[in-house]
């Protein structure tokens, strides 16, 4: 299970890399003060702009399934009602912030430039319950992994930089190509590690 949640991760989280760094994601980003600059790096490439999209919105869900499958992994090593509960709400976490990254993919190919731009960010709902999610999950796994039988050195990581990433959220400033590259760093380490076999554990107090 921890090898193919790792193969799930490393798949999404590269993916979705190559949609995030596509010359017309860091146009938009690079004019961040000008919108009308926005629009016309849209127009000026549109066939980019739907691939970028689709490459993280089809990156985001494989790799929430790998956080799934993590998290049933996590759950055969300790029978603790707290690291079962927080492993439950991480992947549900995972799942419904990849659902609302794929409707929001979607929705900034589907419409005109104009208006994918007027809702970029904090205008819009959608990315809030992308971002608040995800880094929730990421802060969850990085605490169920410090409960469990994995090295300090990969949970603690994960959920400070989670934490952080929150943080960011709140400040305007979320990056969905962090998350992605937490996520690989998460799903190699996994490929690399030796896999965890569940042991006859003593039941909790």
């Amino acid at each position: 299970m921890q090898k193919i949640a790792g193969i799930l991760l490393s798949i999404g989280a590269f993916v979705s890399i190559a949609g995030e760094t596509r010359p017309v994601i860091f146009n938009i980003f690079g004019a961040i003060d000008n919108p009308q600059l926005q629009v016309e790096a849209i127009e000026n490439d549109l066939t980019g702009w739907g691939v970028a999209h689709l490459l993280m919105g089809i990156g985001s869900l494989i790799a929430a399934f790998g956080v799934v499958l993590l998290t049933r992994q996590v759950q055969s090593l300790s029978n603790n009602r707290n690291v079962r509960i927080a492993s439950y709400v991480s992947a549900a976490m995972a799942v419904v912030g990849a659902l609302f990254w794929a409707i929001v993919s979607y929705n900034r190919v589907a419409r005109a430039p104009q208006e994918v731009i007027a809702n970029m960010g904090a205008a819009n709902w959608m990315e809030w319950a992308y971002f608040l999610p995800t880094e929730i999950a990421l802060i969850l796994v990085g605490f169920v992994l410090l409960q469990t039988s994995y090295p300090k050195w990969l949970g603690w990581p994960v959920l400070v930089l989670g934490g952080l990433m929150l943080i960011a959220s709140f400040s305007g400033g979320g990056v969905p190509l962090f998350h992605s590259i937490l996520y690989l760093i998460l799903g190699i380490a996994l490929l690399l590690l030796r896999s965890r076999s569940p042991q006859p554990l003593p039941s909790a107090t």
